[in-house]
């Protein structure tokens, strides 16, 4: 897979945790293609959701989008509506949105090899006065201390 496509396969794991909130008779449906949509039209500057037929038309977005919008269009400004208010702020969907990014950052732990380990020690101060043993001076603090 291209880095393009790598990008787009990101957001993959939210399909498997969003669920669509409407009862009824109404079909349920995968969430997959309007968080794209909007995780991608955030992306490219779009901050809301008011260009959505417009940016619903460009191939680009389409193609990210996947499914029906590579032949048709993506979701309409509407719908794109509906699927921020209403189902992106469903109990179950927000505490799936918190998780996200761990599941991402997992993910992403679990392609690469670990070929390095970064310890990032940092000077911190404990003032000493006196002809303390082990007192040495800090120049970052600009004094004296023990460590």
């Amino acid at each position: 897979m291209n880095r393009a496509g790598d990008r787009v396969a990101a957001v993959a794991p939210a399909g498997t945790v969003l669920s669509d909130p409407r009862t009824g008779k109404n079909g349920r449906h995968c969430l997959v293609a309007p968080f794209r949509q909007a995780v991608f039209g955030r992306l490219a500057g779009y901050e809301d959701v008011n260009d959505a037929d417009r940016l619903g038309r460009d191939p680009a977005m389409r193609w990210i989008v996947g499914g029906r919008a590579v032949a048709e269009q993506a979701a309409s400004t509407s719908q794109m509506g509906r699927f921020e208010t209403s189902a992106m702020t469903s109990p179950t969907n927000l505490t799936a949105l918190a998780d996200l990014s761990g599941r991402w950052i997992d993910r992403a732990q679990m392609q690469r090899a670990r070929t390095a380990l970064v310890l990032d020690i940092d000077s911190s101060v404990s003032p000493t006065y006196g002809a303390q043993e082990g007192t040495s001076y800090n120049g970052h603090f600009a004094r004296t201390s023990n460590g």
